[in-house]
């Protein structure tokens, strides 16, 4: 018996579909029954109300309308490219760049926090709707209607009280961390990573530093520059995984495959220990500079493929208990971040230039197979997990 091939989706036209759903689930429809039997509106739709009902006491419940530019879900394609590939990732190399020159300058800190209000909106829901409810109601206190003091944000029935946020919002990333195979392998390889970035704060001083190259503190900041290149080359390769991912999903009937998010994890992996025993021994003075700078290039692009692919992985896996995994993985890195860097500069000096960053690829070496474990076994381990199996097959279309 022949079977008939299924029509091929073009993952454009599906991520189009998704994110028109993804619309379609963030707001009720005004006149249909609410949940909690509560007002649900949106901004616009609550302002009638109050203009209309003005000694109205019954509480409305703000939320986004179905075009709202202000919800996240709403964000124009090129400003969620921008807040997750480039803001997000390379805030810290980009740090590490401009270091070097920056800090030579005077009233520099009468810059700071500005740059990121020019660059990076805020992203997060239900702190958007916040500041919109505070806003409406500020609009409605100003025209002397008394809807202003009902004006509350659709969460604002979920906040959680000082016993809820102990013993469960401080306590869940540990648990998570501890007996969560994919947190821990997550937190392991994300922390790692952003060790050897910290450490190479240490390491490119003493290579393109007085005692290496003579580059003076300037330019030995913007030899930083490799990693960030690297890393921008790898965001323009996004688009491969994300085709890739929503294929999958395609195939499975429009449910989310989280595996899939590991497809260019599986070659990213190697651009580590590779660009790292690459750096480590083209470190000679005798070497050009221009040489140990590519290999930071690869460092990039593996670290930027990886730290991705982790982040969405776990995101995919845990959804509504994401926040709990991410903040176990995040603590780690912070942790490793800060550690590293206290005994780097020992390690380069006892070992040599040459020996510490190749001690530094061997260890890369066993991260290695984490990538594989979650592409190829991924779905036996989250069934095993309480927290994931509760989203198992869930559709790709559901708000997270």
């Amino acid at each position: 018996m022949e079977h008939q091939a299924p029509d091929r989706v073009d993952p454009a036209d599906l991520e189009k579909d998704l994110d028109s759903k993804r619309s379609l689930k963030s707001i009720p429809d005004a006149d249909s029954p609410s949940r909690d039997t509560r007002v649900l509106l949106s901004e616009e739709q609550a302002l009638r109300r109050a203009i209309e009902l003005p000694n109205d006491t019954e509480p409305i419940y703000l939320t986004y309308a179905f075009d709202d530019k202000e919800n996240p879900r709403n964000f124009p394609k090129w400003k969620k490219w921008w807040i997750t590939c480039f803001a997000s990732m390379l805030n810290v190399l980009t740090c590490l760049c401009a270091g070097g020159y920056s800090s030579g300058q005077e009233d520099l800190e009468a810059e700071f926090s500005v740059s990121a209000e020019l660059t990076v909106p805020e992203t997060r829901h239900s702190i958007i709707l916040e500041k919109k409810t505070a806003r409406l109601r500020k609009r409605l206190h100003a025209e002397g209607l008394a809807a202003a003091e009902n004006i509350r944000d659709a969460n604002d029935d979920e906040k959680k009280g000082l016993h809820t946020l102990f013993a469960i919002t401080l306590t869940r990333p540990f648990r998570f961390l501890f007996t969560e195979p994919i947190t821990f392998a997550a937190a392991a390889y994300n922390g790692f990573i952003y060790g050897i970035v910290y450490l190479f704060n240490e390491a490119f001083p003493l290579v393109f530093g007085p005692t290496g190259h003579g580059f003076n503190t300037g330019q030995w900041g913007a030899s930083f520059t490799g990693l960030c290149i690297g890393s921008i080359v790898a965001a323009l390769l996004h688009p491969v995984q994300e085709r890739y991912y929503l294929r999958r999903c395609a195939r499975n009937d429009g449910k989310g495959v989280p595996e899939a998010r590991m497809h260019l994890a599986r070659f990213g992996t190697f651009l580590l220990p590779l660009s790292l025993f690459w750096f480590a021994w083209t470190s000679f003075p005798s070497v050009h500079w221009a040489v140990p700078i590519v290999a930071s290039a690869f460092f990039g692009a593996g670290i930027y493929i990886i730290i991705l692919a982790i982040l969405n992985y776990v995101v995919d896996s845990y959804q509504t208990y994401s926040a709990s995994a991410l903040a176990g993985v995040i603590l780690v890195r912070n942790l490793v971040g800060a550690g590293f860097p206290l005994f780097g500069k020992q390690m380069y000096e006892y070992l040599g230039l040459e020996w510490a960053s190749s001690l530094l690829a061997f260890l890369s070496l066993l991260m290695v197979p984490i990538p594989f474990v979650f592409f190829y076994r991924g779905e036996a381990i989250r069934l095993r997990s309480p927290w994931a199996r509760e989203h198992f097959a869930q559709d790709e279309d559901k708000p997270h």
